[in-house]
């Protein structure tokens, strides 16, 4: 894979400056794409427009599905990405919509990928997990609507960006990375328990690692 411009995108201005402390120095287009499905495939859109990158980046937090089996501060890069509440809702559940005889486009498999970056040692020595994971338009505020996110599915993590980042740069053929950091566990709103600069420093201490094994920076 010919690599040779990178764009690096986060939904919120806290989330960059994460990014930015652990990239000083280093030339890299960077994007604060917005917060949910909409910001980030408009914000995402506009850069790549712009910037015209061979590979897109999106880096951030996320919240943690208890029964993955991993503690906050854990490092997620994503195999896949689902809309995960995009369709009918019944309750706590989400039916997918057909048009025409075809179900609407909600899943992006990103291991392609990552087999293509050659990711899986580095992975393992800076202890990043991989696995599913879904985004939502609402984050889960509570247990019942955190069934939205179906653990059953074996989603390691939730997010409001990821599957359209996904979408966009699958509809553009751009390959595309997914680094989150768990920062709380799903539907639980209790702040004081959040580790939100653990999770940021977590993907802070990876992303340069990581950029400079594709020999992006």
């Amino acid at each position: 894979m010919n690599l040779t411009k990178l764009l690096i995108a986060a939904p919120t201005a806290i989330e960059m400056r994460a990014l930015d402390s652990a990239l000083k120095g280093r030339e890299c287009k960077r994007v604060i794409c917005g917060v949910g499905p909409a910001h980030a495939a408009f914000g995402l859109t506009a850069a790549i427009f712009e910037e015209q990158p061979d590979l897109v980046v999106l880096a951030g937090i996320c919240g943690l599905f208890k029964d993955s089996g991993n503690d906050l501060g854990t490092l997620i890069m994503a195999s896949s990405e689902t809309f995960g509440d995009l369709g009918r809702c019944t309750g706590y559940d989400v039916e997918p919509i057909e048009i025409g005889g075809r179900a609407l486009e909600i899943h992006f498999d990103l291991e392609p990928h990552l087999a293509a970056l050659s990711l899986d040692a580095l992975m393992e020595q800076l202890e990043i997990v991989t696995g599913p994971m879904v985004t939502v338009s609402c984050t889960s505020a509570s247990e019942g609507r955190r069934l939205l996110g179906d653990e059953a599915q074996g989603f390691l993590g939730e997010n409001m960006e990821g599957a359209a980042a996904a979408m966009v740069c699958s509809r553009l053929g751009l390959p595309f990375l997914e680094l989150r950091g768990a920062s709380n566990f799903v539907g639980d709103q209790n702040k004081a328990k959040w580790r939100t600069n653990l999770a940021l420093e977590r993907v802070s201490a990876a992303i340069a690692p990581l950029l400079e094994h594709i020999g992006m920076i």
